[in-house]
């Protein structure tokens, strides 16, 4: 019986034994797990070339696409409107070297119609490159026709063709051209002081300084003979002196082979003659302007007296860029 009940110890042992030893196996086992270090994480990588080339195009853009003095802003006749920015940016991928501008104008005297319509907002555009309180506005190309009715207070030049005022906002000077072949090598003459609401100006055009860019000379207007363009449409002076002696601004003027339009041009380089070196007088940047950069000009519009009341038509200025 004894010998017996020691078997049946011996079994049980034998079994606590083997379960001792697997679970001492499960822990070594585990424990081995967990002593093997992580794999660390790789990264690779290739490289490839980009090439691009960038083809050569021009592009100007103005912003903002529209420029309005109208409502609380409508201009009085003889008043220059408020001053607004025009951004000019380089939108391509070439150098701009110049920058200059035209405006839209009347094909035909609109004074004295009494018709708004008549005129054309583009002949009333004025540009700066600075705004400060007293820097003069230049039209791009402003355009005056003779006068359709008679001035009496005026003296005009011997065998004059056509007259007729610039009409410079709360300013007007009388002009008159005197014809050789035709007007395109003709003499013009302008007067020096304004006529306004409040003075005549000056009225007697018919002697006057023999140049028309002298700020020195003794008479009360200036006179100087106009050179044909290449074509024999046109006849104009490089630089005219509007003003007086001690404050002028700086204009090439071109009067057309009939005598009867007469241009006023500042910003212009395709005004007529602006192929002729240095005719136009200046350009609204000579420098460079490079692809993504930006200029800023300013414009007025001035309006004449004796413009119609009511909604002018609608004009456009258009600038255009020269690429290197």
């Amino acid at each position: 019986m004894n010998s017996e009940l020691r078997k049946k110890d011996c079994a049980a042992c034998a079994g606590k034994f083997a379960r001792i030893t697997l679970s001492l196996l499960l822990i070594a086992s585990a424990a081995s797990l967990l002593a093997i270090p992580a794999i660390a994480a790789e990264n690779v990588s290739d490289t490839i070339n980009i090439t691009v080339q960038v083809g050569s195009k021009t592009i100007v853009v103005i912003d903002p696409d529209t420029l309005s003095w109208t409502g609380a802003q409508a201009v009085d006749p003889g008043r220059e409107g408020v001053s607004k920015e025009i951004q000019i940016e380089n939108m391509g991928s070439t150098n701009i070297t110049h920058l200059w501008a035209n405006t839209t104008y009347e094909t035909a005297p609109p004074f004295g119609t009494g018709v708004a319509a008549n005129y054309n907002a583009g002949n009333f555009v004025a540009l700066s490159k600075t705004n400060g309180t007293s820097d003069y506005y230049y039209f791009v190309n402003r355009v005056e026709y003779n006068e359709t009715h008679p001035d009496i207070y005026l003296t005009l030049p011997a065998s004059w063709e056509g007259y007729g005022r610039f009409r410079d906002g709360g300013k007007e000077y009388f002009w008159a051209v005197v014809p050789n072949t035709n007007c395109t090598d003709g003499t013009f003459y302008i007067g020096k002081e304004p006529h306004n609401e409040t003075q005549s100006g000056t009225v007697d055009i018919s002697a006057c300084d023999a140049t028309l860019n002298d700020s020195s000379g003794g008479q009360a207007c200036r006179s100087g003979t106009l050179t044909p363009n290449a074509e024999g449409t046109w006849g104009y002076a490089l630089q005219v002196y509007v003003g007086s002696n001690a404050e002028y601004h700086n204009y090439s003027v071109s009067v057309n082979a009939d005598c009867n339009t007469t241009m006023f041009s500042h910003w212009n380089k395709d005004a007529p003659g602006g192929t002729a070196a240095g005719s136009h007088i200046d350009y609204l940047s000579s420098t460079t302007l490079y692809p993504g950069a930006a200029a800023i000009m300013y414009a007025k519009v001035k309006v004449a007296y004796g413009t119609a009341a009511g909604n002018i038509a609608q004009g456009q200025l258009t600038i255009i860029a020269e690429s290197a």
